[in-house]
């Protein structure tokens, strides 16, 4: 089976959607608050659109001539599910941010092993699933 892939379709699609979230596109103020208060629900969805875009590219096998082009749509695709994934996991770590300081932080903050786990897991790198170490 022969298919013929547009590449620019999907980088339109994925600049689109980046730039959206970004506030780099020109827009009401209706449309801006509605991506505010929706950004966690579409983040999900373009990390699963990307997902799924990388199945049936994976599952693909290009034409010599188009290897290179083809690698390049992979990488964008990885590229912004990275973006997606990245910008899901600052928003669950804002929302433990914000629970700790609204109130949460008089449940045993105050043991020094779990206040330093709580800053380490605070400051690591977005995107990573790292637990807290045992330092």
């Amino acid at each position: 089976m022969n298919l013929q892939i547009d590449p620019q379709s999907i980088q339109v699609c994925m600049k689109l959607w980046r730039d959206t979230l970004s506030n780099a596109i020109p827009m009401a103020t209706e449309f801006q608050i509605h991506f505010i208060q929706e950004r966690p629900t579409i983040l999900k969805n373009h990390a699963t659109a990307a997902s799924a875009w990388l199945i049936f590219l994976r599952s693909a096998t290009p034409a010599d001539s188009d290897r290179d082009a083809y690698s390049a749509l992979v990488a964008e695709v990885e590229a912004f599910k990275k973006w997606a994934d990245e910008g899901l996991a600052e928003l669950e770590r804002l929302a433990l941010q914000t629970a700790l300081q609204d109130g949460m932080d008089e449940l045993a903050l105050n043991h020094p092993d779990v206040l330093a786990n709580l800053t380490k897991y605070l400051n690591r790198k977005p995107g990573t699933n790292s637990k807290p170490s045992d330092d």
